[in-house]
């Protein structure tokens, strides 16, 4: 019987961006923005259930039955963050699972110029990071958070959908609140 820990490890291995679930079709990997469909047998409705109770809570398996689908965190052991999407399709659960570097990056290694650096520092304000999934915006923000929370002295909050990246003390300090474990869902669709 095929393990999620079993793919999670192969993710990791192989330095996948993500790893895809669905009914019908063996798992697959994107690499490099390219699919790469493992040499396993097509997954089955049991398949993505089991594999799917495995790793979320009571509390994203009920909102799975209530509404349909669910995202959240989820450490592999020491390996690895995912953030994972839990949706239903043609009455079947996939699942797609996104690997969160544990390493928060700089603004030289993924291209920011220094002039956004100024920004961080101004009182007030508000600042959109925006593009296409997979173009940078959690990486992106996690490395102005990381900025601010190294050289300045102020306290920084954070409401999330999942958690993605942990940020430690350092200078300042970081509170991250998750939405529907620290902060309550306000808005419920049905």
């Amino acid at each position: 019987m095929l393990e999620i820990g079993e793919l999670l490890r192969i993710v990791v291995e192989r330095n996948s961006s993500d790893l895809h679930l669905v009914v019908g079709k063996p798992p697959v990997l994107r690499i490099n923005g390219r699919l790469d469909i493992l040499d396993y047998e097509p997954l089955t409705p049991e398949d993505t259930e089991r594999m799917m109770k495995s790793i979320a809570s009571p509390a994203h398996q009920q909102r799975v039955r209530e509404v349909g689908g669910t995202e959240f965190g989820f450490a592999f052991g020491d390996l690895a963050r995912f953030r994972v999407s839990v949706y239903r399709e043609k009455g079947r659960l996939s699942i797609a699972m996104r690997l969160i570097p544990y390493k928060l990056l700089t603004f030289e290694q993924i291209g920011l110029s220094d002039k956004m650096k100024e920004i961080l520092y101004r009182p007030r304000g508000l600042v959109l990071v925006t593009g296409p999934t997979g173009s940078g915006k959690t990486t992106t923000l996690a490395t102005m958070i990381d900025y601010i929370n190294t050289y300045r002295d102020c306290h920084i909050i954070t409401i999330e959908d999942p958690i993605e990246y942990y940020h430690d003390h350092k200078r300042g300090i970081v509170s991250q609140r998750e939405v529907g474990v620290d902060v309550p869902l306000l808005l419920q669709m049905r």
